[in-house]
This record gives C-alpha cells, structure tokens and sequence, in this order.
C-alpha cells in the first residue's frame, strides 16, 4: 500500500525569491515542473516573450488566462512549431480575432478573389505576423 505510494520530490524556492515580488516568468516556470496548471511549453514561451503579452504588451499577471496564438494561422498553412506561436491574454485574443474576422469579412465583400495580399492586413496583424 504505502510501498505504491511515489515519491515526489520539493523544489527549493531560489533564495530571496517571493512570491509577490513581481517575477512572473521565474514563478511561472516553476509552476511549469507541476507545482502550478501552466504547461512547460507556455513557460518557455512567456520567457521568451520577457513575460509579455505580444498584443498588447502589457506584463502576464498572477491568475491572467493566457492562450496560445499562431502568428500564421494553420488554415492559411501554418505550422504548430513553437516558432509559430505566441502568448497572448485571453481577451487579447478573442480582441485579435474579432478584428481578424470583421478585416477578413470586409475583404470577401469587396474582393471576389480571397487571396489577401500582405499590403491590406492591419498593422496588428503585420506585427503578429513578424512583418513589420
């Protein structure tokens, strides 16, 4: 019974480190080695992104739901490679994504042809993208 049991080891807080001392991408990978419910890749991606969001570029908070954005969709081929996603805040997203399909609406309306030249993307979308 006891014998079933596995052993899961602490991991020692670095020393002076707090919890309340601002450092969201130190907290946030050591929640990623399971003291926490962010996965290992979003904590590699918040590093990367200096604890940013790429939107609006404000810092992730404690307790902020972040979602994991491709900066070239899969529908217009896309991959899921790290290299093609980004972190944004949840109601960063769904702002990215209400403006993206209101552009896209407006483009099928005046445009016959649903090819999307890179020249009539919004600046958010350019940015998003890594052209600009």
């Amino acid at each position: 019974m006891y014998a079933d049991t596995k052993i899961k080891r602490h991991i020692k807080v670095k020393a002076g480190r707090s919890f309340y001392d601002g450092d969201e991408i130190y907290w946030a990978s050591r929640l990623s080695k399971g003291y926490g419910d962010i996965t290992a890749s979003k904590a590699k991606k918040l590093k990367e992104q200096d604890g940013k969001c790429v939107f609006c570029k404000a810092t992730f908070k404690q307790g902020d739901k972040m979602e994991t954005h491709h900066k070239i969709h899969v529908a217009d081929f896309g991959s899921n490679k790290r290299n093609n996603l980004v972190l944004l805040h949840l109601h960063c997203h769904d702002q990215y994504h209400a403006e993206f399909t209101r552009i896209k609406h407006e483009e099928r309306r005046n445009n016959k042809n649903l090819a999307v030249p890179y020249r009539e993307m919004s600046d958010i979308q350019a940015e998003l993208m890594g052209i600009i």
